[in-house]
């Protein structure tokens, strides 16, 4: 059996095929704040990102030896490492970004 919806022409009796979803995107949140840490994850994470959260830049370094990201979103008022020094040595150890 099978009906029209929408234009489009819909089978009952074969089995559908099943949208393929691409891969998340992996995303590194880094702040110093953990409530922003933890609302700021959590809204990336409903929109569908793999979130990886770290407290410092320090940690986001040994984060991305183990774990690459697509994507880092970082605080520009980190204290410990500030966000600008933190983004030049990512960028000097991991010069070609991952596909």
């Amino acid at each position: 059996m099978s009906y029209i919806y929408r234009g489009a022409k819909v089978s009952l009796d074969e089995e559908q095929p099943q949208p393929v979803s691409p891969r998340r995107l992996r995303l590194l949140l880094v702040d110093e704040n953990p409530t922003a840490r933890a609302v700021i994850g959590r809204r990336l994470s409903h929109r569908h990102y793999d979130v990886t959260v770290v407290e410092d830049g320090f940690a986001a370094q040994k984060t991305l030896i183990i774990q690459p990201s697509d994507i880092i979103l970082i605080d520009m008022d980190l204290q410990l490492l500030p966000a600008i020094g933190t983004m030049e040595k990512i960028r000097a150890a991991h010069p070609t970004p991952p596909r």
